[in-house]
């Protein structure tokens, strides 16, 4: 079962605006043709690499159950964790500085490792990952935060 992120307004906004800004960066350090050519292009070319990475990382996320593990998948990265791993899930604090949405879930592996997700039907993916991880224990929400 795949699931996609959420992408709610104002993550997506700051997310796009970053991407023109190094866009016009890129692109107007190519155009330009002062001393220092080589290095000014160099500077453009690693900016429009870093634009293109955000764009891939945006189109590229998706979380998928598969038989013993979870699969992330964000961009370029993927990474595989057994379901028995898992220790505990929770919804973390709303944060402006997310590419995806301001409330997302973390879920603990182990002592130390964490990853926060975004689910777009986060109901229905927590119900899989409970269904899936027995051991999990799962955090409610704080009584006056809002879900």
């Amino acid at each position: 079962m795949k699931f996609v992120p959420k992408r709610e307004l104002l993550p997506a906004l700051n997310t796009w605006l970053i991407v023109g800004f190094l866009l016009a960066g890129g692109i107007t350090g190519l155009r330009n043709d002062e001393e220092d050519w080589i290095i000014r292009h160099i500077v453009s070319v690693l900016i429009l690499l870093t634009a293109a990475l955000i764009v891939w990382i945006w189109s590229g996320t998706s979380y998928t159950f598969g038989q013993e593990h979870l699969r992330i998948k964000i961009g370029p990265i993927v990474k595989r964790i057994p379901y028995r791993k898992l220790s505990r899930v929770r919804h973390t604090e709303p944060s402006p500085m997310s590419l995806f949405a301001l409330r997302r879930i973390e879920l603990s592996v182990g002592a130390y490792d964490c990853y926060q997700l975004a689910p777009k039907q986060e109901d229905r993916f927590l119900e899989e990952l409970c269904e899936r991880c027995p051991q999990l224990i799962v955090e409610q929400a704080a009584a006056g935060s809002e879900r």
